[in-house]
């Protein structure tokens, strides 16, 4: 009887020093386990020029300028190729490339071109001052960038100064009827995005007239917004 019992214990304390070393292990695991704290921040992309431009109906393939990104963190630079290109030349109409950099945490960042792809001549200049409703306390000055493409600085047509701010975007004429302009961050704060929809343009024997309705911003986006231009 004795033997036995002698035998009982010798197991028990076998089973015991068994789970101590499997204690002892999942320890030692947690310890091989190191957390790192990382303070949220994300790398840089800067095109190789503008953020807007346009480009004539036609053939052929469009290739961007390219863009470089850097790491915040590493301070290392490359260069970007796009992660998407929807441009077509033979297609009028607003189309994006989009770039993307990632930093040595995981953070990522996104940068996009907007091309305007035009059927509009390249002699043709609607810049100057244009007014909502025809009222002056509702201007908005209109400057070419490009053949069709221009910056507006009161895309929603605000009465000034007691509506402000006036949020500036890039407007495309893709035709001689038709006006776009895609979502986009307003130039004025870089936070607010802007967008029109149902844009519209015509020349009459007494004015010259474009009108849309927002799409995006801080507006009301039911209205329809028209501009005459100043003469």
């Amino acid at each position: 009887m004795l033997t036995l019992k002698i035998k009982k214990m010798k197991k028990i304390v076998l089973g015991a020093v068994i789970v101590l070393m499997a204690i002892i292990y999942g320890c030692d695991k947690e310890h091989d386990t190191v957390s790192k704290v990382v303070n949220i921040s994300y790398p840089t992309i800067v095109l190789n020029g503008p953020e807007f431009m346009s480009q004539p109906v036609g053939t052929g393939t469009y290739v961007d300028a390219g863009a470089t990104g850097t790491d915040d963190i590493t301070g290392a630079s490359s260069s970007l190729t796009p992660i998407t290109n929807t441009v077509d030349l033979t297609q009028a109409g607003f189309y994006t490339v989009v770039y993307q950099m990632t930093n040595s945490n995981g953070y990522i960042t996104n940068a996009t071109r907007f091309v305007l792809v035009t059927g509009v001549d390249s002699t043709d200049d609607w810049s100057g001052l244009w007014e909502r409703n025809a009222d002056p306390t509702r201007p908005a000055n209109v400057v070419k960038i490009g053949t069709g493409l221009y910056s507006i600085d009161n895309v929603g047509g605000v009465i000034l100064p007691d509506q402000a701010p006036a949020y500036a975007a890039y407007i495309g004429f893709v035709n001689d009827s038709t006006v776009e302009a895609p979502p986009q961050v307003s130039p004025t704060d870089g936070a607010t995005v802007v967008a029109i929809a149902e844009g519209e343009f015509h020349i009459t024997p007494t004015d010259t007239v474009m009108s849309w309705r927002m799409d995006a911003g801080p507006f009301l986006l039911t209205n329809t917004r028209t501009f005459y231009k100043a003469h």
